[in-house]
């Protein structure tokens, strides 16, 4: 008899519409340690709730796997279901998976934009946050993407195109962590992860054709910035940037970024998720381009002593 595993792994070879960051093959990039809960409407799966299991403190802990900043359920619709009946199918499948959930000391994780079950969570003990995101829609073509851009953001794309060129970068995964670090430790902000480990994946996702690590050089050929983008069949994400704190170029991240976004527009994307920031200095920079401010929801619930303690005395 197969495995939820198993079967999941079958199901994701026969549906593409399923979410990047839900895939078997990310979540053995992204963690060796994952398993699925698969739900059922009769005889047939209505949804797959694939976790991922950390041990933190020696207790198992549902966080979001590093460099994954979704996860979720991806609902099966019946093909007869009516849309007024969508909403509370999608409920009932939140519900189920949650009260077969196996058991967490602590569970903290972002949901896709798409997923709103707030009042599901709360009925399970969760506390509901709201976080936000920056979403591109490149459905529009590329002369109302540039409109829509703010003066600022402009005159950098202006530049970029005089002074600078964007080129793929597969084997510098080293130097955008390094660029990277050295942007969050100016700014007193926590490293999630490590140089060999962001390495292991950037060049992963790019044997796989599912992300592309580019950089931008200017008329010498010195590198300026660093942009790593992964995708699925619909969506592209951006997921880790920097600038260079060697030779910076005031434009450089901007217009890599811009580039990045024509890019995945022309292989087919319809968005490009910022992946945003709760840091309000970042989330007014991301505003500055074609974007749509998207909330989704942070679920937490903390089970064990220890990390209810933790969350009243952080």
């Amino acid at each position: 008899m197969q495995s939820n595993k198993e079967l999941y792994i079958e199901i994701c070879t026969r549906d593409t519409s399923i979410p990047l960051f839900l895939q078997p093959l990310w979540l053995d990039l992204a963690t060796t340690n994952w398993d699925v809960l698969l739900l059922y409407n009769g005889s047939a799966v209505s949804g797959a709730l694939p976790y991922h299991t950390s041990v933190l403190k020696k207790t198992p802990c549902f966080i979001n796997p590093i460099w994954t900043p979704y996860v979720g359920i991806h609902i099966f619709y019946p093909s007869d279901l009516k849309e007024s009946n969508k909403a509370r199918f999608e409920e009932q499948v939140w519900l189920q998976a949650l009260e077969q959930l196996p058991s967490f000391a602590k569970i903290h994780i972002g949901l896709f934009p798409s997923q709103l079950p707030a009042s599901s969570l709360r009925a399970h003990g969760f506390q509901v946050l709201a976080r936000q995101t920056f979403v591109v829609d490149l459905q529009q073509d590329e002369a109302s993407l540039l409109a829509a851009c703010k003066e600022a953001i402009k005159r950098h794309i202006q530049a970029g195109q005089k002074q600078l060129l964007v080129q793929e970068a597969p084997q510098e995964a080293l130097l955008l962590w390094k660029h990277y670090s050295t942007t969050l430790q100016e700014k007193n902000t926590k490293l999630i992860g490590s140089a060999t480990a962001l390495a292991k994946v950037v060049e992963k996702s790019i044997a796989l054709n599912i992300g592309a690590l580019y950089k931008v050089v200017d008329a010498q050929g010195i590198a300026h910035a660093w942009a790593w983008v992964v995708w699925d069949k619909q969506r592209a994400y951006y997921l880790m940037g920097a600038r260079s704190s060697a030779a910076p170029h005031a434009s450089a991240l901007t217009y890599l970024l811009w580039q990045s976004i024509l890019l995945q527009k022309s292989n087919g994307k319809i968005s490009f998720d910022l992946e945003g920031s709760m840091d309000q200095g970042v989330a007014n920079y991301y505003q500055g381009f074609p974007a749509q401010k998207t909330m989704y929801i942070a679920a937490q619930k903390n089970s064990h002593w220890f990390w209810k303690l933790r969350a009243l005395f952080p």
